[in-house]
């Protein structure tokens, strides 16, 4: 059983208004419709990080850009599922969908399928507001955007919990 993930880009939708005030001084990959999420205006926490990883590299904060280079990914080479946890440090966010990116190496750690959780605005838990099929074909690939089937969710933070191939959903 594969108990690793390598994941490159997470990136998030949101409202044309919220993306108007993200986009001020963003210097990150930029999607259609994406919410620019820098280490200042988020903070991205994962279960498990290799720490590093094989190029010294590798930590859960790289999923926030959008660079090709072998040691820009989040690893984790500990269990078959894993959480990461992105807080909108303080402010509340108009989520409208989600879209990833598979790494440069290893298919076999690419997520599978995801299960996406959120704090929304007022709620002191969490509330799951999506369950995805996850598909790559090609290294560096991002999937197509998937939307949430509300128009959108307002929330101070949203977790994602990613299973690999072999792993009972």
């Amino acid at each position: 059983m594969i108990k690793s993930f390598t994941l490159a880009v997470l990136a998030i939708s949101g409202s044309a208004t919220e993306l108007e005030r993200s986009e001020k001084n963003c210097n990150c990959v930029s999607y259609p419709g994406r919410i620019s999420l820098t280490s200042e205006n988020a903070i991205v926490t994962a279960e498990f990080d290799v720490r590093g990883g094989g190029t010294g590299g590798e930590f859960v904060k790289n999923i926030l850009s959008g660079g090709e280079e072998a040691w820009n990914k989040w690893y984790q080479g500990k269990s078959a599922t894993s959480w990461v946890l992105v807080d909108f440090n303080g402010d509340v966010r108009d989520l409208t969908g989600f879209a990833f990116k598979s790494a440069n190496d290893v298919p076999s750690r690419d997520p599978k399928h995801v299960d996406v959780y959120a704090w929304i605005e007022g709620e002191t838990d969490k509330t799951q507001i999506g369950s995805y099929d996850l598909s790559f074909d090609a290294r560096w690939e991002t999937t197509d955007e998937f939307e949430l089937n509300v128009e959108s969710v307002r929330a101070t933070k949203v977790e994602f919990q990613f299973y690999n191939s072999n792993t009972a959903i």
